[in-house]
């Protein structure tokens, strides 16, 4: 599994991914969206196909912020001094800080990315953040320890569904990031013919849909929806009259 991040390109460049075999991947050809093959990081699907989007937003606690979270200025709120959680990803805490300031990541350079770290800085200086997470700031926010963070979509649903808690995620006004998971095979791996049956395992859309329901994440199979959609209506409660 990875996304469409720097790591991407740096695997590419480096021969570590493996071509994929298409002819071995009808129902990825049948039922993924167009959209997915025409990705600028890996156009045609030549060494991956896509596993979910999600986005990055914030999520909040509202037991503990009692007022609506809009802004990315939120995160630099002198009011939740030391209950912020930011990510430990290089590029989604730059990202961050990019749209912070006015400024867009899609064709950002040096001078941009100067900006945004001073923005980080001051965050990180006036003792606001209390901790750079990777995924377990999802603990952090169950737990009270933070109550505002950066997240990611999925995972807000997954903890609510999961523990009960009511945590809510939000796209600020300024953006967010979306971003894709993709399955890929390297170059050394073993059975890749068995990697590709698994791979387009997860496009048959029965399958597809199961995976949306679980993890909570934006399918890259259309079809999926109206699955899901059947399978909730089989569900519904019968009223009695």
């Amino acid at each position: 599994m990875i996304t469409n991040g720097i790591q991407f390109g740096q695997f590419r460049a480096a021969g570590f991914l493996a071509p994929l075999d298409h002819s071995r991947l009808p129902d990825f050809t049948a039922n993924a969206a167009r959209k997915y093959t025409e990705e600028s990081f890996d156009p045609a699907n030549v060494f991956s196909v896509p596993w979910a989007s999600g986005i990055t937003g914030i999520a909040y606690d509202p037991a503990t912020v009692k007022r609506p979270i809009t802004s990315l200025a939120d995160l630099w709120d002198p009011e939740f001094k030391g209950k912020v959680g930011m990510m430990s990803d290089v590029t989604e805490l730059a990202n961050f800080g990019l749209l912070s300031a006015g400024l867009k990541p899609a064709g950002s350079g040096q001078a941009e990315w100067a900006k945004a770290a001073a923005k980080l800085q001051r965050q990180k200086d006036a003792g606001l953040v209390r901790n750079h997470y990777e995924q377990d700031y999802l603990d952090a926010l169950g737990k009270g320890e933070i109550w505002i963070s950066q997240a990611w979509s999925g995972d807000i649903f997954q903890k609510n569904i999961s523990d009960g808690t009511n945590l809510k995620f939000v796209i600020p006004r300024e953006g967010g990031t979306i971003w894709t998971d993709n399955l890929a095979i390297p170059i050394t791996a073993a059975n890749p013919v068995d990697a590709l049956m698994l791979i387009d395992f997860f496009y048959e859309v029965e399958n597809a849909a199961s995976l949306a329901g679980y993890i909570n994440y934006v399918c890259p199979v259309p079809a999926a929806r109206d699955r899901i959609r059947k399978d909730a209506a089989a569900f519904e409660p019968i009223t009695l009259s």
